[in-house]
């Protein structure tokens, strides 16, 4: 053999090496019109499988579990769904629990509500005082109605008020006052609100009442509670609830809250999320839950005193804690005190969660059994599709993002024509209905020909192109190299 025989095997190895590279990329050019690097590498991922490269194992998922929010505030558990509440096939609920031992708070069952009361007194199992209770519900299908109790003895409801769909009612028996002083001093004295609408937009309920809301140095004639007082000197309130549900007749999702509070003052600022923005602000008890369905999650708190100061809430005992005698509150127990108690859920479809502040039982299992609980609140909300739809689907009814009515990407635009009632409608829609995404064109945005990544141009695969130019170079040469080897072979002996 001469010693031209390994440099024909090296022109054969190269013009071998140009097709491999041409075979790599011709496919990925194409694929590089929508992404010419990553789409590249997955072909070579693609070849090395065709090759027998391992595939790497599949990684276990739960079927069908949604995708929870804020895991880490939800210690491991799957109990049963609360009362009427849907799940889906495969799904685990996940909950919290703050109950000290001897106590269970009970999860709030649907339908959906956000309800409550600010105080309650049994003696024997009887009922003694009902101190501003409230509840708003909307059923699954659909109807609203409100419920305020602001003060009831002996089970008899002496000042309250009630609304079905649909409707409004304010009683406020020192509203004149406001008027009088132009707004400078309002007083709400065992006042209550209770609305029940199903506008367009979806049903509604709110249900408010209290003993006491003061307001002053304030400019709204019409203030009752404290939550209601702005820009004012001074706004107090005593026994204030608060309960609130509504539901978008679009998607189908719900929010509900309630809110109770026992005393609290704010000086020199407004109320923003339960603190005083002003120079000093205190609560005393407190309590609240807010539950959602569209992400879904749910939130609940409870203290029993807290202080603000310059707009920071410096001071919150928000502890869970309980007294027992003996030390387990059985049924026998003496005295069994609990402080900052509760419980969430958070399910497939929507969440829930119940909280109170105070709980004292004494002489358990007794004739003379006397139960005192102060700020108790709950809230559930879950997702009712709109007439024609499924659980699950994406937006309403399967609608495209760029038609559902839905801010998708949460930029504060909407749909390619701004939606219903919501404002300037998305760019990344082009003007679109049938667009699947409002975080960029995809398919079907724009006329859905050489679309690129959001205002940018398309790809052509020019990025690519040297490389391709390249390979087919290698196979050329090698080509005629070899060739002219063949024209030399009978000059020499093989």
């Amino acid at each position: 053999m001469t010693s031209r025989t390994p440099r024909r095997h090296r022109r054969l190895a190269l013009m071998a090496a140009g097709t491999v590279a041409a075979m790599v990329l011709v496919p990925g050019t194409a694929l590089a019109q929508q992404d010419p690097i990553n789409n590249v590498v997955d072909t070579l991922h693609a070849m090395a499988g065709a090759a027998g490269a391992p595939a790497a194992p599949d990684v276990p998922q739960v079927p069908g579990a949604p995708a929870l929010p804020n895991l880490n505030k939800l210690p491991v558990g799957v109990p049963a769904l609360p009362g009427g509440a849907p799940q889906l096939p495969g799904a685990l609920p996940l909950d919290s629990s703050d109950d000290s031992p001897g106590h269970t708070t009970k999860l709030p069952v649907t339908p959906d509500h956000g309800s409550g009361f600010v105080g309650d007194v049994d003696l024997g199992k009887q009922e003694i005082l009902d101190l501003t209770k409230y509840d708003a519900t909307i059923g699954d299908d659909g109807t609203p109605h409100s419920d305020a109790t602001v003060l009831s003895l002996l089970g008899n409801q002496l000042v309250g008020a009630s609304q079905d769909a649909y409707g409004s009612k304010l009683s406020n028996p020192t509203a004149g006052i406001g008027k009088l002083t132009n707004g400078f001093l309002t007083l709400g004295l065992l006042y209550d609100y209770v609305s029940a609408i199903k506008g367009d937009a979806g049903p509604e309920a709110t249900a408010a009442d209290g003993v006491l809301g003061l307001c002053l140095g304030g400019k709204d004639p019409d203030a009752t509670a404290s939550y209601h007082c702005k820009s004012a000197v001074l706004g107090a309130g005593v026994a204030e609830g608060l309960g609130h549900a509504e539901r978008d007749a679009t998607t189908g999702h719900t929010a509900a809250k309630s809110v109770n509070e026992l005393v609290n003052a704010c000086t020199g600022g407004d109320r923003e999320g339960y603190t005083c923005k002003g120079l000093l602000g205190a609560q005393v008890l407190h309590s609240d839950s807010e539950s959602e369905s569209r992400t879904p999650d749910t939130s609940r708190q409870s203290w029993l005193v807290a202080l603000d100061l310059s707009g920071k809430k410096i001071l919150k005992l928000n502890d869970p804690a309980h007294l027992s005698i003996p030390t387990e509150c059985g049924d026998s127990g003496i005295v069994c005190l609990f402080l900052n108690q509760g419980k969430s859920i958070i399910f497939n479809t929507g969440a829930g969660s119940a909280q109170e502040a105070l709980h004292l039982d004494l002489l358990k299992s007794t004739p003379i059994d006397a139960l005192v609980e102060l700020g108790q609140a709950e809230s559930i909300a879950h997702l009712v599709p709109p007439a024609g739809c499924n659980p699950g689907e994406k937006g309403p009814c399967n609608k495209p993002e760029c038609s559902d009515g839905i801010d998708n990407d949460g930029d504060g635009l909407v749909d390619f024509d701004g939606g219903p009632n919501h404002g300037k409608a998305d760019p990344d829609c082009h003007g679109n209905p049938n667009g699947p995404s409002e975080s960029g064109p995809g398919e079907g945005a724009g006329n859905g020909e050489g679309a690129g990544n959001g205002n940018g141009l398309a790809s052509t695969g020019a990025e690519v192109a040297p490389l391709l130019a390249g390979a087919f170079a290698l196979i050329g040469l090698g080509a005629l190299t070899v060739a002219a080897t063949r024209r030399r072979v009978g000059k020499h002996t093989i």
